[in-house]
């Protein structure tokens, strides 16, 4: 049985993270005064934090708790899945890569350092 608390619990601390590591892109987006950046970092920044702060603390347990290996193959794809679909949205709002199939494949391509590009440039 997949402990979906646990789960959940987990993996929105992942994404929390992530989040949190988006004051980089929005502090050198102010240094070049980039305010289209600065905006869609921070919009999603934000409420990436706001849900996911939300999902960490409803799911909170006094209790320990331990994962089977199904659960951590779970967990693993999970967090590839929705960090990526949470890192894609600043590129679509601010138009840069306007499909957001696009941005999810760039996206994913950052996160999992494979350099294989969707955009012909």
């Amino acid at each position: 049985m997949i402990n979906w608390r646990a789960l959940l619990h987990v993996l929105s601390f992942i994404v929390i993270i992530v989040s949190l590591f988006m004051a980089a892109p929005i502090a050198v987006g102010a240094i070049y005064r980039e305010w289209d950046s600065v905006i869609s970092f921070s919009l999603t920044a934000v409420s990436s934090l706001t849900f996911f702060g939300f999902v960490f603390h409803k799911t909170r347990s006094s209790g320990r708790f331990s994962f089977t290996t199904r659960d951590g193959f779970l967990l693993v794809s999970l967090s590839w899945v929705i960090v990526s679909a949470v890192g894609s949205v600043p590129f679509v709002i601010t138009g840069d890569i306007p499909s957001y199939t696009e941005a999810y494949f760039e996206t994913m391509s950052g996160f999992t350092t494979t350099g294989a590009p969707s955009l012909q440039r």
